[in-house]
């Protein structure tokens, strides 16, 4: 199993947090045995190891027994980095949670995030640790505080009415976790998971940026395909839906079969590497759309259904949502470069 990382802007976050409450940096390297936070850095990434000790390190030197969830409540430490630009541009609460949802594997990849609307009037947002040992309450509170913190000062929408639940247990009084939280919060429960009343979802983002959400999106795409780049199954999977799409829009169910597993098993593993088999799939036929409409060879038309759609009006919609243009003007603007 890959060891398991975060990205270095929550690493930065916490240095940035602990400069606010008056702890010099040379302190906080001198507790981590390192030169500088860069030695933390190993192929773009900090390990869940350091970045737990970060806040072991935090909590020694502040005396602040609720150090990750303070850090995680400050309005200052930028630890979402993309994720947090796609959902601040999202129109609408869906499209931010499912930024979340999609992106998340950008600044963490030992958890994901799932949306259930089971029956009742509330959304339920879990928390799913995919590593043997479970990462510490610090960790787990920051990351909660953090979104609601971005949610309600930074995108806009109000945290009333939510209520927390925390597998982990508290000795102490839960009254500063729910100050903090604004938030009725539960621990020693059964799963992570906040509970948000689904009126949620009629809101309006306070800075809508409609222009700007698709190439944000396009982005944090880029940059999630290039983190998988080396994951041979990802590689593969890509190579069988290339090999099928000839023949039609390939479902999972052909894929997983020439692969020679279930439907279900191929949902798991994409799952595991928090990937939905419909964003590998608009991913390689994006990257083909671009390959093939240069072709001069080939109509539009022919690239459509190369591409598995229905109709060429379906695949200048898709290009469009893909390039920000109509695919016939990208294929002018490459002919005259």
């Amino acid at each position: 199993m890959a060891i398991p990382t975060v990205s270095p802007s929550f690493m930065h976050a916490a240095f940035e947090y602990l400069s606010s409450q008056g702890i010099d940096e040379s302190a906080v390297l001198n507790e981590l045995k390192r030169n500088n936070r860069q030695q933390l850095v190993l192929n773009g990434r900090v390990s869940l190891k350091d970045y737990q000790r970060l806040f072991v390190v935090g909590q020694a030197l502040t005396g602040d027994e609720h150090f990750g969830l303070n850090m995680g409540a400050s309005p200052m430490p930028r630890s979402w980095g993309l994720v947090s630009h796609l959902a601040m541009s999202a129109p609408t609460p869906l499209i931010a949670l499912s930024a979340l949802l999609n992106y998340s594997r950008l600044q963490l990849d030992f958890a994901q995030f799932e949306l259930d609307e089971p029956e009742g009037d509330n959304l339920v947002l879990s928390w799913l640790s995919n590593v043997p040992r479970r990462p510490s309450r610090h960790v787990i509170e920051h990351m909660f505080a953090n979104i609601l913190a971005l949610a309600s000062s930074q995108i806009g929408y109000p945290s009333h009415h939510i209520r927390i639940e925390f597998k982990h247990e508290y000795a102490g009084s839960t009254a500063h976790v729910e100050k903090v939280l604004n938030a009725d919060v539960s621990f020693d429960c059964s799963a992570d998971r906040i509970f948000v009343p689904k009126q949620f979802l009629e809101l309006k983002s306070r800075y809508d940026q409609d222009d700007l959400f698709p190439y944000t999106e396009d982005l944090a795409r880029q940059r999630l395909m290039a983190l998988r780049g080396e994951d041979k199954l990802i590689n593969t999977i890509r190579g069988v839906i290339l090999n099928q799409l000839p023949f039609g829009l390939p479902k999972i169910g052909d894929t997983a079969k020439a692969l020679d597993m279930t439907s279900r098993t191929l949902q798991r593993r994409l799952h595991e590497r928090q990937l939905k088999y419909q964003i590998l799939l608009d991913d390689v036929r994006r990257g083909l759309a671009r390959e093939l409409v240069v072709k001069p060879e080939l109509t539009l038309s022919e690239v459509a259904d190369y591409l598995g759609f229905n109709d060429q009006s379906a695949f200048q919609h898709a290009f469009q949502r893909w390039e920000g243009t109509t695919p016939g003007k990208f294929r002018k603007v490459i002919r005259r470069n």
